[in-house]
């Protein structure tokens, strides 16, 4: 029978294989990405170009609940279409906007109609990764309309609006369901920093409680280490210092790497954490350098996501630094829960351990195991 050294010998060998598995395989998956829109205005006409996820819209998956692509119930067609030609392709989604434009709805002075003027779509690749189409979309002003409004449908998911061709753009993002505030035509609708700091402060503590779970089950796997202050600092520390030197470098030197990277590489963290919980109880160097590296890709991943939305850069800091921040307030706030319930009144007890950090460690292990092998499925 092996003893707790062959046992913590044994699960260090695993996480190295682990580790090195995830930092050098390709990763492929199919989470929900944002539709991006470029606008502008010329001569009287607004032009309305998105880049799309053209096969998810034409599945009919609705893209304000689903996380993942191949957890919806169309999932089959869902797959289809992406083994589908470009030609026919187009000849689809060109019969689908001509209703679905109706249901985007754009408002200058009066409503503006938008007709379907043509698409870009790639040919049939890699089906393991999603095709970014173009779908152009454009529409007359009234007379005399100096600014507009953008209604983005129910079950479309999140859109990154980017106005384009003019001074101090505007640029924003709009959930389904929801309507852009008043954009003047000729700029200047950019908002300050301290403001887009505020706005993605929300979208992060938003994110951290319904972007799957990986930042819970991650701060979860931390506590159940040891409910004590001590080492949750410095675990937690780790990951902020990770994450924060992750902006600053993308800021400054342009750093970055996919956003599915790096939630492939977080959910490995978290199974990496949560097991070792179940043969130790100290924070050892090898688990701080997970948490760094978690820390690390967190903060280029968002990174690289603002920067394929198209942000600028006088906006990326504030951007980055608010969104990281509300991420990190949910997490604190989950720590500042256990610790005031679990930790503080059922830590001392001699089955603790036994009865709830080991087997809570263990469920918050295959969890996340299972959302990581559902990503390494689709390699």
């Amino acid at each position: 029978m092996l003893g707790r050294s062959d046992r913590a010998g044994i699960m260090r060998r695993l996480v190295l294989i682990v580790g090195l598995w995830l930092l050098t395989g390709a990763v492929a998956a199919h989470e929900v990405t944002p539709t991006v829109a470029d606008l502008s205005v010329k001569d009287g006409q607004v032009r309305l170009e998105l880049r799309m996820n053209a096969e998810a819209f034409l599945a009919g998956i609705d893209l304000d609940r689903v996380q993942d692509t191949a957890n919806s119930e169309q999932a089959g067609e869902y797959g289809a279409l992406r083994a589908t030609a470009a030609p026919e392709m187009e000849t689809r989604l060109r019969d689908f906007a001509v209703d679905w434009v109706d249901k985007l709805s754009l408002e200058a002075e009066g409503p503006v109609s938008l007709s379907y003027e043509g698409a870009r779509i790639p040919v049939v690749g890699d089906i393991g990764m999603a095709r970014v189409t173009q779908m152009l979309l454009t529409g007359g002003l009234p007379d005399g309309a100096r600014s507009l409004t953008l209604t983005w449908p129910a079950g479309a998911g999140v859109l990154i609006l980017r106005q384009q061709g003019v001074e101090a753009p505007y640029t924003g993002y709009l959930k389904g369901g929801e309507t852009s505030p008043a954009i003047p035509i000729d700029g200047g609708a950019s908002l300050p920093p301290r403001e887009l700091f505020l706005t993605h402060f929300r979208d992060g503590l938003a994110h951290a409680f319904t972007g799957g779970g990986k930042h819970i089950l991650f701060v979860l796997a931390l506590f159940f280490l040891s409910a004590r202050a001590r080492p949750l600092i410095l675990q937690f520390g780790a990951f902020l210092v990770a994450d924060f030197a992750a902006i600053f470098l993308s800021v400054g030197g342009g750093a970055k790497v996919a956003p599915m990277l790096a939630t492939q590489v977080f959910w490995g963290a978290v199974v990496l954490l949560a097991a070792e919980n179940l043969v130790t109880r100290n924070v050892s160097l090898w688990r701080v350098l997970v948490i760094l590296l978690a820390g690390g890709l967190h903060g280029l991943g968002v990174a690289g996501h603002l920067s394929e939305a198209g942000m600028a850069p006088s906006q990326l800091l504030p951007a980055l630094a608010g969104f990281s921040s509300g991420i990190e307030a949910a997490q604190l706030m989950v720590l500042g829960v256990m610790l005031s319930t679990i930790g503080l009144w059922l830590r001392d007890t001699h089955w603790y351990r036994g009865r709830i950090a080991v087997p809570a460690s263990l469920v918050i292990a295959i969890v996340a195991g299972y959302q990581l092998a559902g990503l390494l499925a689709l390699i």
